[in-house]
C-alpha cells in the first residue's frame, strides 16, 4: 500500500572487510573490525569499508584491539554537536537532523524493495538481534502519494493505514491520542500526531510522529517508547525534531 510506513533496517556490519587496523570490541559481545577515523571524548567513528562511517559511545566499548579504551593512543578530535547531539546529514535527500544526545546510532540505507526509502535511527540503548528496544528516534524517506498535498493528510492516511491493518490482522488497536494538526519547524510547515499502538496481549508503543514535504518526498521523524515511559523521553524526542531542516543538495 503507497505510503505505508514499513522501515527495515540492515546490520551494515555483516558487510565489512577482514583487513582492517582496528579491532572493536562491543559490551553486549559483538565485535566489528575497522579503521577509526575520527573520535571524541564521547564517541568514535570507524570506517568499515560500506561507504559512510559508523558511530560507537564510548560506553558501549569494552575494548579496541585488545587496549581498553583508556590505553588507546588516538587523539581526541572536537565535535561541536557533541554537547548537543550528533548531527547527521544526509545530501541524498536534502536534509539534516540532531539526534539526541548519547543516543546510539544505525545508520540504514535503501532497502531492496523500497529503493526510495531511507532511514536513519538513534536508540537510547543496544538493542541485540530481534529485540524490541526503546526508546527510539527514527528518521525516514519515503514518496508523497499522488493524492495527497500536504502533511496533515499524510499523516492521517498512515494513521488510517495502520488502523486497517490492525483490524484486518486482529493484532491490536492504534489509539489516536494527538490528532494530526499543522506544526512549524525552522520555517517548514509539516505536521504533529501522537499515537499508540496497543497489542491483542496488552502491551504497547506511543510515538509522537512528525511529517514534513518537499517536493514528492515525505519525511517522518519519530520518538516511540512504552507508554509508561513515554514522558520520560519526549523532551528529548521534541529537542532533536527542532532541530531538523532542509539543506540544498
Amino acid at each position: 500500500m503507497t505510503g505505508k510506513i514499513v522501515i527495515v533496517f540492515f546490520v551494515l556490519s555483516v558487510f565489512a572487510a577482514t583487513t582492517f587496523a582496528e579491532v572493536i570490541y562491543l559490551k553486549s559481545g559483538k565485535k566489528h573490525e575497522g579503521k577509526i577515523v575520527e573520535r571524541t571524548d564521547e564517541y568514535i567513528k570507524i570506517d568499515m569499508g560500506i561507504g559512510m562511517p559508523l558511530t560507537f559511545f564510548l560506553d558501549e566499548i569494552e575494548k579496541i584491539e585488545g587496549n581498553t579504551i583508556s590505553d588507546n593512543n588516538i587523539a581526541l578530535s572536537p565535535s561541536a554537536s557533541a554537547s548537543e547531539g550528533e548531527l547527521y546529514i544526509d545530501e541524498d535527500y536534502g536534509f539534516e537532523i540532531k539526534g539526541p544526545k548519547g543516543w546510539f546510532k544505525k545508520l540504514v540505507y535503501p532497502d531492496k524493495i523500497h529503493t526510495q526509502r531511507k532511514s536513519v535511527r538513534y536508540n537510547k540503548y543496544a538493542q541485540a538481534e530481534g529485540e524490541t528496544a526503546f526508546p527510539t528516534f527514527v528518521a525516514t524517506t519515503d514518496i508523497v502519494p499522488a493524492n495527497i498535498s500536504n502533511a496533515v493528510d499524510f499523516s492521517n492516511l498512515i494513521i488510517q493505514e495502520w488502523i486497517e491493518i490492525l483490524a484486518e490482522n486482529k493484532s491490536g488497536i492504534l489509539r489516536v491520542i494527538e490528532e494530526p494538526h499543522e506544526i512549524e519547524v525552522n520555517g517548514i510547515k509539516g505536521a504533529r500526531a501522537i499515537f499508540e499502538m496497543i497489542a491483542t496481549d496488552g502491551k504497547g508503543m506511543r510515538t509522537l510522529d512528525y511529517k514534513f514535504i518537499n517536493n514528492n518526498t515525505v519525511f517522518s521523524v519519530m520518538g516511540t517508547d512504552w507508554p509508561d515511559k513515554f514522558e520520560t523521553n519526549r523532551q528529548d524526542f521534541e529537542k532533536a525534531v527542532s532541530s531538523f531542516r532542509f539543506i540544498s543538495k
